[in-house]
């Protein structure tokens, strides 16, 4: 069946089809095809207007979201995938140190 068994010194594990998890050679691990990996930062220095956010969640197919820490407000913000591991988030007015939150989805 489903699920991780022990039986002495060995650790057996079988994933549920379409689960979200994949059991490989070299272990168990998140299947991204169907479960979605995230990265969160505080984000804002007070005098950039343009952030580079390194997520390295290894693709450019990705969800951006970004909220004011304070009152929790949807921020609108334009952005690019800049590459596999990083998004860079464009401002009308540096945001203060620390006063976004972006949260990355891939």
């Amino acid at each position: 069946g489903n699920g991780i068994s022990i039986a002495a010194n060995v650790i057996s594990a079988v994933a549920a089809a379409s689960g979200g998890v994949q059991v490989v050679a070299g272990g168990i691990q998140l299947d991204s095809s169907i479960a979605v990996r995230k990265f969160s930062a505080n984000i804002g220095n007070g005098s950039s207007t343009s952030l580079a956010v390194t997520h390295s969640l290894g693709t450019q197919d990705v969800t951006v979201a970004v909220r004011e820490v304070a009152s929790q407000a949807v921020v609108l913000v334009d952005w690019v995938a800049t590459d596999a591991n990083t998004v860079t988030l464009s401002f009308a007015t540096a945001p203060a140190s620390n006063a976004y939150r972006v949260t990355v989805h891939a």
